[in-house]
């Protein structure tokens, strides 16, 4: 399955499975030629096939560091937050009629 014991240590928290369904994980590196020992659920067949994933899993490392870099400023928030509802650019008017508020009460009323 391997070249080197290099390649069997750095597969080694990787979890093998066979094609018959047993689930298990390598133990050691036998050797310079890359066989290993493995250690599975129950006894492997003559005909059964071991696999493995051919990927690993790396997690990146927590820090809250990374959380205070992205921090948003102010203005940015404001940007984010969209439309207000009494926007600064008609004035205190009706976005409808153009007309501003006291007078809309006066016809109302």
């Amino acid at each position: 399955m391997f070249f080197n014991p290099e390649d069997v240590g750095w597969f080694k928290p990787v979890q093998i499975y066979t094609k018959h369904g047993r689930v298990g994980h390598i133990r050691e590196s036998l050797g310079t030629h890359g066989y290993m020992k493995c250690a599975f659920d129950g006894p492997i067949k003559q005909m059964d096939t071991v696999c493995m994933n051919l990927y690993k899993r790396v997690f990146p490392k927590w820090t809250t560091r990374l959380w205070a870099e992205h921090e948003q400023t102010a203005e940015q928030l404001r940007q984010w937050a969209g439309p207000t509802t009494a926007s600064s650019d008609n004035n205190g008017k009706d976005n409808d009629t153009g007309k501003d508020s006291a007078s809309l009460a006066m016809e109302v009323g």
